[in-house]
């Protein structure tokens, strides 16, 4: 993903891969090593200028709707409405 993120690529081509089950032991797929992997993730779209500015794009969009439920909500309480009714 880091390769992808940082080479500035025009095309990708995907190479299928076919897991197989463990034979023994246990997964070293921790609680830990996915807040690693998800604080990574953070690093990446720091570091990558189109991506953030989706993300920017989408807290906005989140913030707006928060706003108007927000606002509907006041408005319903100050006068004694039902969203139903």
């Amino acid at each position: 993903m880091e390769i992808l993120v940082k080479g500035r690529y025009a095309t990708v081509h995907e190479v299928p891969y076919s897991f197989l089950a463990r034979e023994s032991g246990e997964s070293k797929m921790s609680i830990r090593e996915q807040w690693n992997f998800l604080r990574h993730i953070a690093r990446l779209v720091r570091s990558s200028p189109e991506d953030r500015r989706l993300y920017l794009f989408c807290f906005v969009g989140a913030l707006g709707v928060a706003i108007n439920i927000f606002a509907l909500g006041v408005l319903l309480h100050l006068f004694g409405m039902h969203p139903l009714e």
